[in-house]
């Protein structure tokens, strides 16, 4: 739904706020807003290297810095909760070799599932039409 970039955005630090589908509220000032169609979000952090050591020194200070919280937790502290993992979840078959394992049935039930929590974005609704 977007890619922030140092082509849009520049290089200087930013400050996002990645807000679900019928969000509504006021940010803090500074924050730009990313709205998502759906409640599920793919996140690829991204920073550019050399390979040199002075260049990864300078990587790992800027990773250093990145944060990612909840905006209820914008300027208190906050300590991320404790992870929860879920046994019947397969993580460490890559995600290809499982979907690509499943017979038509399972893949179109786990769809189904997955687009009741995650209906389609409306400027789909015309494809889905077909």
């Amino acid at each position: 739904f977007d890619v922030p970039g140092k082509r849009t955005t520049g290089t200087g630090a930013q400050t996002y706020a990645i807000t679900g589908p019928g969000w509504e509220g006021t940010l803090p000032e500074g924050v730009k807003q990313y709205k998502s169609p759906t409640s599920i979000v793919w996140l690829l952090g991204r920073i550019y290297c050399t390979g040199t050591p002075e260049d990864y020194a300078a990587v790992h200070k800027i990773q250093d810095e990145v944060k990612l919280y909840p905006l209820s937790a914008w300027g208190k502290e906050w300590t991320p909760p404790a992870g929860k993992v879920d046994p019947s979840i397969d993580m460490k078959t890559a995600v290809r070799d499982q979907v690509n394992s499943m017979d038509a049935v399972e893949y179109f039930t786990l769809l189904a599932e997955l687009l009741k929590r995650n209906p389609p974005y409306e400027a789909d609704a015309p494809m889905l039409e077909k």
